[in-house]
């Protein structure tokens, strides 16, 4: 089972985060992972003419869908850094609005979601691992910890299902992808993400009458060289 949200993300906010490198990181305990920052300067033209905080494209593989996955499923979160009076009562509810609160943030500034659950039956899941171990060109793909996750399936299908049914909002819908079958599944991914793209309406910048003008200047300029 995988969860795979493709994301467009603040043009305006170029902040990645990185694995954690305790080399790096080893008087802060607030600091979990690298961050890797870029310097953004005074927004351009192109900037202005976009929403607040216009998107460019990017995927993300999991995201932040794991804080409501495989932390729930091994109670990951008395090894966070939550202040004790945060981890009281139910915390799946409030990460579940929190998520929606995000994603209604995105959307409400012209940045669009869409969420792809794959669907893998547990015999394709054995098969596929069985294939990896089978496969010299394969082997690397393998991993023992996917056989430990395993072992809790029907925990995960609880948590995917409680995850989907908590977050799937108009604005932000899960896609329920059936995954056996690989071209399949990635022909409804381009079906779904191609209509997305088309419901945008996307045109090409439109010159000024003035910068029409200038063209013959140009290409007279660059004829004349």
């Amino acid at each position: 089972m995988l969860d795979a949200a493709a994301i467009s993300i603040p043009a305006r906010m170029a902040c990645s985060v990185l694995s954690p490198k305790p080399e790096r990181l080893r008087t802060s305990p607030a600091s979990q992972a690298a961050l890797s920052c870029s310097r953004v300067s005074i927004p351009s033209s192109l900037n202005n003419a976009a929403a607040f905080l216009g998107p460019i494209f990017g995927i993300f593989n999991r995201s932040y869908y794991e804080e409501v996955l495989v932390v729930k499923v091994h109670n990951l979160i008395k090894y966070q850094n939550i202040p004790e009076e945060f981890t009281k009562g139910n915390i799946w509810e409030r990460r579940y609005r929190q998520i929606r609160d995000f994603e209604r943030y995105a959307h409400e500034n012209g940045i669009i979601t869409i969420k792809f659950f794959l669907h893998l039956s547990k015999e394709e899941q054995k098969q596929r691992f069985l294939k990896r171990l089978e496969t010299p060109s394969k082997n690397w793909k393998f991993s023992a910890s996917d056989l430990k996750e395993r072992e809790h399936w029907d925990e995960y299908q609880k948590c995917y299902q409680e995850a989907i049914s908590e977050t799937s909002t108009v604005d932000s819908p899960w896609y329920i992808i059936p995954a056996d079958e690989k071209p399949y599944a990635r022909y409804l991914i381009s079906e779904a993400i191609i209509n997305t793209l088309e419901s945008f309406d996307m045109k090409y910048p439109s010159l000024s009458e003035d910068q029409i003008k200038n063209l013959e200047l140009y290409k007279k300029q660059l004829s004349e060289e």
